[in-house]
């Protein structure tokens, strides 16, 4: 690809006889067609402009701008062509905050001290204290608090709040299962990351609970991870 607006520019030309001997395809995106450079091309992208921004029409302005629109719309032309999908993308990009919205996987942010559990049957008082160790502001429920159970509910920090709205005479006698959620939101641990803080800024909700293949509890993932991993 020779990029050039005269099209003959000395370096250009010092190659088209080395490129012609190796039988090379030269692709030429010129300001000047009938050019030296546009003529040995057996593919010509035409880039002429009437006249450069540059207030003496001599500093190439306009015609580098053209240059790069169509620079673009090859290579995103090149990019359908060959399939290459945002997974590709990522794979090349994967420190930025592009690779991290593309690659990010909840189960990437999965932490031991994120797996907070309670039985169904638990007091109030042992709630509080589970909620409140889990650091995300929410506990799993399960029958006997095995998280190998099948889940029952979730409780989270708006739950106590509602349940302590409640005649406080009847506080000592409320379980867990008096004050859960029966049907929290789960997350396979394989949802991008991008995806669950969409899914949690929709529903205005803080964490999710992320479960594996065979829908096992592994823990919960918090909102503040999703923004501290910078993907938004």
């Amino acid at each position: 690809m020779a990029v050039s607006k005269s099209g003959s520019t000395a370096e250009l030309l010092a190659l088209l006889p080395m490129l012609a001997a190796r039988d090379i395809t030269l692709m030429a995106m010129v300001g000047m067609p009938d050019s030296p450079v546009g003529r040995a091309a057996q593919v010509l992208l035409d880039v002429s402009v009437e006249q450069e921004a540059c207030p003496h029409d001599l500093a190439p302005t306009t015609s580098s701008a053209a240059q790069l629109a169509m620079g673009d719309a090859l290579a995103m032309a090149l990019m359908e062509a060959r399939g290459f999908s945002s997974d590709d993308f990522a794979r090349s990009h994967p420190g930025g905050s592009l690779g991290r919205k593309l690659l990010l996987r909840l189960s990437d942010l999965l932490d031991e001290l994120h797996q907070p559990t309670i039985a169904s049957q638990a007091g109030l008082r042992d709630v509080v204290m589970a909620v409140s160790a889990g650091r995300v502001g929410a506990a799993a429920v399960f029958p006997t608090g095995d998280s190998k159970e099948a889940l029952a509910g979730i409780i989270t920090d708006g739950d106590l709040r509602r349940a302590l709205e409640r005649e406080p005479d009847s506080w000592s006698q409320l379980t867990a299962a008096d004050v859960m959620q029966a049907h929290p939101r789960c997350l396979p641990d394989r949802t991008r990351a991008i995806e669950a803080l969409d899914l949690m800024e929709k529903h205005r909700i803080s964490q999710v609970i992320v479960t594996g293949e065979d829908g096992q509890f592994l823990g919960f993932v918090h909102l503040h991870q999703l923004i501290d991993a910078g993907i938004r």
